[in-house]
């Protein structure tokens, strides 16, 4: 991301398949909120929900797919 321009802006993961990795790093001076692909979830939340996804400023992620629906994340620091 290099342009956030609210805090209700947001990304969504593409379609999970197992093993499929997503690197998401925010380069934007807004925090930016992680959306799974309908019907999917991350990490606890519950399906299509953002649960505590957000990835600030000058900070990344790695998203993995567990199965067709699931994702974990690799937080950054």
């Amino acid at each position: 991301m290099t342009t956030v321009s609210a805090t209700t802006r947001a990304v969504k993961l593409p379609t999970a398949a197992t093993g499929k990795v997503v690197s998401i790093h925010n380069d934007a001076a807004t925090a930016v909120k992680v959306y799974p692909q309908t019907g999917g979830r991350i990490n606890a939340a519950s399906t299509n929900a953002v649960g505590t996804q957000t990835i600030a400023q000058n900070k990344g992620n790695i998203y993995i797919a567990q199965d067709a629906t699931r994702w974990r994340v690799v937080a950054g620091a």
